[in-house]
């Protein structure tokens, strides 16, 4: 997959159309403006109109264009490297927990949402494996386990002849499932959302291109090429495409680059022994290998090193 030229992401070819997104033309006035239109500003978008803002979406392609439409589509309600107790010792237990209350819920929240707006994106909430490809990685998947349990999180160990029948692979030697974990196409999954926040009142549009993000006395004047909004509050979700335009932010962002492979759609006895429960999985290398099918029947997986 080139990261210019989203014709190249499998999810492209496989994800259901989405709504009409023109581009911002003229004067607006809004409540809020948000600036991106991946799964950052797409919910917060959907939120804000369901709660009475008038809210308006400005994406430089069409939603979904970023990361958000093209990563492996896990839904992992756990951090990558770090615990919960980490997050109780970096910012004390009120706010520690409170990150870990929402880490725990937000595969719930996806899910939730899917359902609610009912979001075709081959959604499947049938949990999340980590196995450990070495038995000295089994420690850490043990203490993983044991703090999420800790804090009432549907969570189990299994050994390593489990592994072999929940994965088809005989190389891991045990691990831990999160059972509120799953998949998504994560670009229909996008366009889903957008759909949802139109739906609540949201102005949602692609192809727009924010120049400029400016104070204009008490408001905030955001200045596109045939277009401008004037608004009472801010949302950027621009994430990894937020460039110049408010350099603060940007400079808190590391990119991060993964690579995405897909098999050819596996046969139906050849997909019956790989993840044969439709397990999303993310194995414990420190560049790891992430695991899901879609609903044709492919394996697609992700290589990414693991830094937080």
């Amino acid at each position: 997959m080139h990261p210019a030229d989203p014709q190249s992401n499998l999810w492209t070819h496989t994800a259901t159309p989405g709504p009409e997104c023109p581009s911002l033309q003229g004067e607006r006035k809004a409540d809020v403006a948000v600036v991106g239109g991946g799964f950052t500003g797409l919910s917060a978008a959907l939120h804000l109109a369901e709660g009475g803002a008038k809210t308006v979406l400005l994406e430089a392609g069409p939603p979904g264009f970023g990361a958000s439409g093209r990563n492996n589509g896990q839904v992992i309600p756990v951090y990558s490297k770090h615990n919960p107790d980490d997050a109780v010792a970096t910012f004390g237990p009120e706010q520690g927990e409170r990150l870990n209350d929402m880490v725990a819920g937000s595969a719930d929240l996806v899910f939730d949402l899917i359902r609610k707006h009912e979001i075709d994106c081959d959604a499947a909430q049938k949990g999340w494996l980590q196995p450990a490809h070495r038995a000295s990685r089994l420690r850490g998947v043990q203490k993983k386990h044991d703090q999420w349990a800790a804090r009432g999180a549907p969570v189990e160990m299994f050994d390593a002849e489990k592994a072999v029948e929940l994965t088809g692979s005989p190389i891991y030697k045990g691990g831990w499932m999160h059972h509120a974990g799953g998949h998504i196409q994560p670009l229909s999954y996008c366009r889903g959302l957008a759909r949802a926040a139109q739906t609540a009142g949201a102005a949602v549009h692609g192809e727009s291109t924010v120049q400029s993000v400016d104070r204009q006395g008490d408001k905030w004047c955001l200045k596109l090429a045939r277009g401008a909004i004037l608004a009472e509050k801010v949302i950027l979700a621009t994430n990894g495409y937020t460039g110049d335009l408010f350099p603060n932010l940007r400079q808190t962002i590391v990119p991060l680059r993964s690579s995405h492979l897909a098999t050819a759609p596996m046969s139906d006895n050849v997909s019956k022994s790989v993840l044969p429960n439709n397990h999303g999985l993310s194995d414990t290398r420190q560049a790891l290998w992430a695991f899901r099918k879609d609903r044709f029947g492919r394996i697609g997986t992700t290589s990414a090193p693991v830094f937080t």
